[in-house]
């Protein structure tokens, strides 16, 4: 079902809680963003876990897309994904010139596993937004 050609039933499946490791692979390679995004935005179901069961070849497949919409969600769920190398996801991350992605890496659950390193080089990146958020997050941590 997961392979269904509608895109209602594949999108239904997307939300279920119990997944099997094929299904998780068909989907996360759905033509639509919409179905892959689903499978990788486990925060949209907090009593999913189905991102533990991600492979980091699955996440830098998705990676090598270029699609600034699901490298946002990596970003954003990356402490999500148990199964997969989480500092080689974000250094990937970290040099892509989206600013929606970078400032995806800002955010408040992913913030944590960036090192004052990185928050500083990310303090002077060009695009005002992301700089400023690190700024923020970097003054946050230093006065922990």
């Amino acid at each position: 079902m997961a392979s269904s050609d509608n895109f209602e039933v594949r999108d239904n499946i997307a939300l279920k809680d119990n997944l099997s490791l094929e299904a998780i692979d068909i989907l996360l390679n759905d033509i639509s963003d919409d179905i892959t995004n689903r499978i990788l935005s486990n925060r949209i179901l907090s009593n999913r876990d189905v991102n533990k069961y991600i492979t980091n070849e699955q996440v830098f497949s998705i990676i090598e897309k270029n699609n600034i919409k699901l490298l946002s969600s990596i970003a954003q769920n990356i402490d999500e994904f148990h199964s997969c190398n989480k500092c080689k996801i974000l250094n990937t991350l970290l040099k892509h010139k989206s600013s929606k992605v970078k400032i995806a890496l800002l955010s408040y659950s992913v913030s944590d596993l960036l090192s004052i390193e990185k928050l500083k080089e990310l303090s002077n990146d060009e695009d005002f937004d992301v700089a400023t958020k690190a700024k923020k997050e970097l003054k946050n941590r230093l006065e922990k």
